[in-house]
Parts: C-alpha cells; sequence; structure tokens
C-alpha cells in the first residue's frame, strides 16, 4: 500500500491513544506521508455560541495527547483545534488540503452522531472513510 495523506478526527472517543488505536491506524499513520490532526470543538451549541474556554480546553487536551502517542509511534503529525463540530471542521479542511483518507473515531456500541457523521463524509467527498472503531474497557 502506498503512503498516504492523512486526516485523524479527534473526538473524545480517544480515552488512551496508546490502547484505543488498533494495529492497522497505527501502521497507516507510521507510513503516511502528512498526517494532520483535527480536534472539533465538542460540546453544546450554547457552550459554543458563548465561547466556552473549557471546550477549548478539552479540545486541547484531546489534541495533545493523540499528537504525543502518534510522535512516540515515529510520525511527524501536525494539528489544530477547530472552533466547529466535527462535519464543519472536516468540510473547512478539506477545502484546502488532499487528503487520501479520513480516520474518524467511533466508539463500538455506534452512537447515532458517529453514524450520521460517517454516512454525510461518505456522501459529500470521495475521500476514503475509514471509521476507527475503540472498544473502552470495563473498569474493574
Amino acid at each position: 500500500m502506498s503512503a498516504e495523506r492523512i486526516l485523524v478526527v479527534v473526538d473524545d472517543v480517544f480515552d488512551d491513544p496508546s490502547t484505543d488505536v488498533p494495529r492497522w491506524a497505527q501502521q497507516a499513520i507510521v507510513n503516511a506521508t502528512e498526517v494532520h490532526v483535527i480536534a472539533p470543538l465538542m460540546g453544546s451549541r450554547l457552550s459554543a455560541a458563548t465561547d466556552d474556554q473549557a471546550m477549548y480546553d478539552h479540545a486541547h487536551q484531546r489534541l495533545s495527547k493523540v499528537l504525543d502517542y502518534m510522535r512516540s509511534e515515529g510520525a511527524a503529525p501536525t494539528g489544530s483545534v477547530v472552533a466547529a463540530g466535527p462535519l464543519a471542521a472536516i468540510e473547512t479542511f478539506l477545502l484546502d488540503h488532499d487528503i487520501d483518507r479520513i480516520v474518524v473515531g467511533v466508539t463500538a456500541d455506534g452512537h447515532w452522531r458517529e453514524k450520521d457523521l460517517l454516512d454525510k463524509l461518505r456522501e459529500q467527498t470521495t475521500t476514503t472513510v475509514s471509521p476507527l472503531t475503540v472498544q473502552h474497557s470495563e473498569p474493574g
């Protein structure tokens, strides 16, 4: 498989990238020619409208955690927090960048918002959309 330009969308799915990211995704990221990571703001519309600092802080934490993990695996990602929801963040990014694959984290139980996002991406782009299913272990 040739090296790809990959966009990784980091939302609340990734608790611990070192255990949550499957091997295929690790290999794709390490072998990619470019890896861009975006952390969309995750919160209510009211929080976004009022410029809630906690949303930005949480997005920066998610982004830092994933970038640190990727660098420890040998990748050289770039990343940014995007003041938009996941779909708008991806659409905006694609306006200025050529990407071969979009990797979107989804939970094993497949929350309806995740399915809706994947469906919309597949309808609106010819870019390969790869769901990255994360199974969180139960505490115990």
